[in-house]
């Protein structure tokens, strides 16, 4: 068991979390669970052997807003906010892919037990 003071902890838990981009919490327990899952998702070992496979994001400025607010900072957070979407979107159909993968390997490979006389796991 270690003994260090609590207050050494807490800050370390935040430093940790600040790095990780996770927002700031008092609850420190709660916060250490967020940064466990975030070192655990970003460092496990099928994550770190695979390539990242999503291209580059394009510039900001060479999407179009669809609208125009006439003012230029407006316009580019508009731009910034659509290519973030568009960001979250293609990593939601990325796993929706997945998991679309994953039922027809299920579903193609049925296993055929001819003692009962059944098709199927």
């Amino acid at each position: 068991q270690l003994a260090y003071p609590l207050d050494l902890g807490c800050h370390s838990v935040s430093r940790i979390a600040a790095l990780l981009q996770l927002p700031a919490d008092e609850n420190t327990p709660a916060l250490l669970r967020a940064v466990s899952r975030v070192v655990a998702d970003k460092l496990n070992a099928d994550r770190l052997q695979r390539p990242p496979t999503a291209p580059p994001a394009p510039a900001a400025s060479s999407l179009p807003v669809g609208f125009s607010t006439g003012d230029d900072k407006l316009d580019e957070a508009s731009r910034l906010l659509r290519l973030l979407f568009v960001a979250d979107l293609r990593d939601l159909q990325t796993k929706i892919d997945e998991a679309l993968v994953a039922l027809q390997e299920f579903a193609a490979n049925p296993k055929t037990d001819s003692k009962l006389g059944k098709v199927g796991r």
